[in-house]
């Protein structure tokens, strides 16, 4: 992995870009190719994206499927990037 954090900051640099253009902030997922729309499906930020935009344009509640699905999503990422860090931080010492 990274030893300095000269080499952390290059790798966070290098993921969270593309990830910001694939995954509907700059623009909606509807306005991409097919294979993007469905490459898309696959990062982070892509269905909480989506539900905020949801929340934020149409005034929708945790009732409606996207809305909580995108919570959803966002805390198993984030549970998953947690124990992958935990691990990673383990077999470091």
């Amino acid at each position: 992995m990274c030893e300095q954090e000269v080499e952390v900051m290059e790798v966070a640099l290098g993921s969270v870009f593309p990830i910001l253009l694939s995954s509907g902030v700059i623009w909606p997922a509807e306005g991409m190719p097919p294979i993007m729309r469905f490459l898309s499906n696959f990062t982070p930020l892509t269905h909480v994206v989506e539900a905020m935009r949801c929340i934020v344009s149409r005034a929708w509640t945790l009732v409606y499927f996207k809305v909580w699905f995108g919570f959803v999503i966002s805390g198993a990422w984030t549970c998953g990037f947690f124990t992958l860090a935990a691990i990673l931080f383990a077999l470091r010492k």
